[in-house]
């Protein structure tokens, strides 16, 4: 009588197969969409118009240096908490500060002579305390005046008291030039509305 084998059922595990492969082509695809994909819009793609806004704004009318990042003077809030620095004394000068901005103002009639741009005595010692306040704090921030309150148009003589103050810290407390700038009408920042104050605010 015939024997009769039964050879037992290979187990086939094709479908282990299938199911790895398609975990891998997921991990590759996650990986090229937000490693590389996300990140180059990140980095690429989405800062295009900050980029552009910047390389429009890299320079000013007058010549000085601004920041390759100017438009972000367009968030400095004047309405900041007031603050104290021990080495700032001077009755004529107010500072604010927040997380990104110090605001030092002077009011223009202790800066300047009576309707001039010529720095007065009295200007020139607050525009000290200032600049060794700065060089103390932030030695290398950016700086930024704001001679004039009015947001439309400019103003010659605010504008040349910016140039004088900028002048001054320059040869006076060695701040280098490359990183003072001078605010114009036009650039989209809301300056506090008073004609009377000098504002220099220091981008920390």
């Amino acid at each position: 009588m015939a024997e009769l084998h039964v050879q037992p059922k290979r187990k086939n595990f094709w479908w282990l197969w299938l199911v790895l492969t398609i975990i891998i082509i997921a991990g590759l695809i996650y990986i090229y969409y937000f490693v590389y994909f996300e990140k180059g819009k990140a980095i690429g793609m989405g800062t295009t118009n900050d980029s552009t806004y910047a390389l429009q704004h890299s320079t000013d009318n007058t010549g000085s240096g601004v920041s390759a990042h100017a438009n972000l003077w367009d968030q400095t809030n004047f309405n900041s908490p007031d603050t104290t620095f021990t080495e700032v004394t001077d009755k004529n000068v107010t500072t604010k500060s927040n997380a990104h901005f110090v605001i030092y103002s002077l009011n223009t009639r202790s800066l300047f002579e009576d309707g001039k741009s010529d720095l007065s005595n009295e200007g020139k010692q607050s525009l000290n305390q200032i600049g060794a306040s700065i060089n103390q704090r932030f030695n290398t921030s950016d700086v930024r005046i704001y001679a004039q309150s009015n947001t439309a148009h400019e103003n010659p003589l605010a504008l040349e008291r910016g140039e004088l103050i900028s002048d001054y810290l320059v040869k006076n407390s060695n701040l280098d030039q490359s990183r003072i700038s001078i605010y114009h009408p036009g650039e989209g920042t809301e300056v506090p509305g008073n004609k009377n104050t000098v504002h220099l605010v220091v981008k920390r």
